[in-house]
């Protein structure tokens, strides 16, 4: 018993009376989690513990190696366990670890995501698949894990007032959480906030143009798996088409509502996409065949754009098309299906590799690695690759590390992250129930970025920084939107705070729809009401934002 308790936890409890002491105590911290402000959370779980036992962990696990010791177990092949206590107990009781195998995302009851989040960020082990084996391997600067966990160094730096182009002024995130919590008011009084996604810019103007597309659909008998994949299909070239088009673009759509910005760009793919635009077959599909031999002026006409309609990064929307044809060819293992390599394909990927990694998809329940795993494997060649190495939106920051190291690389892989956001709800809608969308982050973008820029949270040194246009890898563009990653984190707990409403009940994703980026879009136009420009200008080229 001592064993399957994972050590000598039993024996702090070993008298009956010792043991009912523990229990209560267990009681009270379930219960001190349960009822705090913002309910039960990650950050807080180890200090609810402290304030009622004392200690965060009475636990001693060296003594947990002495009973394999008796047993004459001298080596582990495969040690399947999170907690990293035990891992150094057992290696340092001169016991050998073969493997350390990660646990199945699965495994993991749904009411226990509050736990293992903070146990995560407290060093233990993560869950498979996982794309890194070190923090010095390129594969982990594609990694859930190494997004945030950059971002957050660089704001924790801030904050000690030691990075070269901003301060940090957190007196100042009581007006940011108000604008958030204001445009949640507007936009969704009832509180019930759909997640970030492309699909709600498809939804502009309260048009529901994607149900109109299923209607469709279902006349020509087309199955639900088909119709997942169309969705995908949809989204992926949507999303990689969503880099920032100017203030003086517009798109006016079949009924003759004009539409601007992002929300332009979607309908503007959406209406290319019902026209077969990105078809061989001119249907409601997307194939590698058709975007390699997409041209400009096809492209432009889409958008219509003209001299008098002129659209910011037309060439690297083009580009990364040909670059998403090349991908689906190439990574025919995620994208083909019979003759076809299309995005929608990654559906077939997804649910087969889960079937083969663990048997069974448990009650329809998938980790978010497995989808993002797809995404930067399948996708990540599309976007772009300023360091060589095939890294993606990953940048350079010296106060991380030497330049031109690993360690002073930041990733954010925004477009990525948007995409997976956008994706959840076709595979949602297929009974697909993602456990840990936690994981994801906030978006390293300029309306996220310029909230905070704006509420004056985030302050330049240098005060000619809103005068002159920066380039995309420069070391202050990677550091505001470095800092815009960790702050987006530090506002939802404000919130979940302020609402007395838990992670559960209101996820990140909630609040960047509600949310972040709206409060961002509304302040730059109330300070910058010709064009609505974020404080910060950036020369985008079409593929990053």
């Amino acid at each position: 018993e001592t064993a399957q308790r994972g050590g000598c936890g039993i024996i702090a409890y070993y008298r009956k009376e010792g043991r009912a002491l523990g229990e209560v105590t267990k009681f009270r911290v379930y219960n001190s989690r349960k009822y705090q402000v913002g309910g039960d959370r990650p950050d807080t779980y180890f200090e609810q513990t402290a304030n009622i036992a004392g200690i965060e962990d009475a636990r001693v696990q060296e003594l947990m190696p002495d009973a394999l010791r008796f047993l004459g177990v001298q080596k582990i092949d495969r040690l399947l366990s999170m907690s990293k206590d035990k891992y150094d107990a057992l290696v340092g009781a001169d016991i050998e670890i073969v493997n350390r195998v990660s646990l199945p995302e699965s495994w993991v009851p749904a009411n226990a995501t509050v736990e293992i989040t903070a146990k995560i960020a407290a060093g233990y082990n993560s869950f498979q698949p996982e794309l890194h084996e070190d923090s010095e391997s390129a594969d982990y600067l594609w990694s859930l894990d190494a997004v945030r966990e950059r971002s957050h160094s660089l704001l924790d730096i801030g904050q000690r007032g030691e990075l070269p182009h901003f301060d940090i002024d957190m007196s100042k995130m009581g007006s940011a959480v108000d604008a958030v919590l204001g445009t949640i008011s507007k936009r969704y009084p009832t509180m019930d906030i759909p997640i970030h996604s492309r699909f709600r810019q498809f939804e502009h103007g309260g048009v529901d143009r994607i149900r109109d597309l299923e209607m469709s659909w279902a006349g020509e008998g087309i199955d639900a798996m088909e119709v997942v994949r169309r969705k995908i299909d949809l989204v992926v070239c949507s999303v990689l088409l969503d880099a920032g088009a100017g203030a003086d673009w517009q798109y006016s759509d079949r009924g003759g509502s004009v539409h601007a910005r992002s929300e332009g760009l979607a309908i503007a793919s959406l209406d290319m996409f019902r026209n077969g635009a990105f078809s061989s077959d001119g249907k409601h599909t997307v194939d590698a065949a058709a975007l390699l031999s997409m041209q400009m002026p096809e492209l432009a006409d889409g958008f219509q754009v003209d001299g008098s309609n002129p659209m910011a990064g037309l060439d690297g929307r083009l580009a990364i098309l040909h670059r998403l044809g090349v991908a689906l060819q190439t990574n025919h293992e995620i994208f083909q299906r019979g003759d076809s390599f299309r995005p929608g394909n990654i559906l077939d990927h997804v649910l087969r590799q889960t079937l083969e990694n663990n048997g069974v998809l448990q009650d329809n329940r998938l980790s978010m690695r497995v989808l993002w795993k797809g995404v930067v494997e399948g996708l990540g060649e599309v976007f772009p690759d300023p360091s060589g190495k095939k890294m993606g939106d990953c940048w350079h920051h010296s106060s991380l590390g030497a330049p031109g190291s690993q360690e002073s690389m930041v990733p954010f892989h925004k477009l990525c992250h948007w995409l997976t956001y956008s994706l959840i709800e076709p595979f949602s809608s297929f009974g697909i129930k993602f456990v840990d969308t936690y994981l994801l982050t906030g978006l390293a973008e300029y309306r996220n970025g310029g909230l905070f820029v704006d509420t004056g949270v985030v302050v330049p040194r240098d005060p000619a920084t809103f005068n002159i246009e920066h380039e995309v890898e420069s070391e202050l563009v990677v550091e505001w939107r470095a800092l815009t990653v960790g702050l987006c984190d530090k506002t939802a707990e404000q919130i979940w705070d302020r609402l007395g409403v838990t992670q559960q009940q209101m996820s990140l994703a909630q609040i960047l729809e509600g949310g972040t980026w709206a409060a961002g879009r509304e302040l730059a136009y109330e300070k910058r009401p010709n064009g609505g420009n974020p404080p910060i200008r950036i020369n985008s080229s079409g593929d990053v934002f």
